[in-house]
Parts: structure tokens; sequence; C-alpha cells
């Protein structure tokens, strides 16, 4: 199965949005072809937005929210990247905690 829609945009089942996050280490917001993509994939958002967890310098994933379609709600992008950073911040610990557990052991 590969990663890509029918259309040939790499990404299907909702990964472009988090996947653009990540590869340039910026926000990402959904297009509206993502969200018709999302929409057909059975998620109805009114609107998506992906902040990379970037911990020490280093990218380590992405936070993907969308918003309930036909809710009115704004994504506020400053209230998404403050949980993100905190995600960033504890994978870096915890994986700083593991390199120091195997160093003992």
């Amino acid at each position: 199965m590969s990663g890509s829609s029918p259309s040939g945009k790499a990404g299907c089942w909702g990964w472009a949005i988090p996947l653009r996050a990540f590869r340039e280490a910026t926000s990402a917001e959904a297009d509206a072809h993502e969200l018709a993509e999302l929409y057909r994939l059975g998620i109805p958002c009114g609107d998506a937005l992906a902040v990379p967890l970037i911990g020490e310098g280093v990218r380590l994933g992405a936070l993907l929210v969308a918003t309930p379609a036909n809710e009115g709600i704004d994504l506020d992008h400053a209230a998404v990247a403050e949980p993100a950073d905190l995600a960033a911040r504890s994978l870096t610990l915890a994986d700083d905690f593991g390199d120091q557990r195997r160093e003992r052991h």
C-alpha cells in the first residue's frame, strides 16, 4: 500500500498535513483539497492544522489538530503550538532518560 492518494498527492489518510509540517519544520494548514480528502475518509473537519514537534533542534514528529465541521471554531496557532512544544520537550526528556538508563546497565 502506498502513501499516495488517487490524485497522486502524497499523504492519503490525512498524512499530507503533518508530513508537510514535519518536512518544512513549520506549521501547516489544511488546504481545501486536504479537507475534502479528510471528509471523503469520514473525518469531516472545518479546519486542520499541523505543528512540528521539534526538540533541541531535532524534528521528532508533528501534532495534527482538527476542528469539527460546521462548528465555526477557528484554530488558534499559538494554542496548538503550546502543547506541541510541551510534547516535543517531553519526548526529548524521555529519550535522554532512556539514554542515561541504558548507559548505567
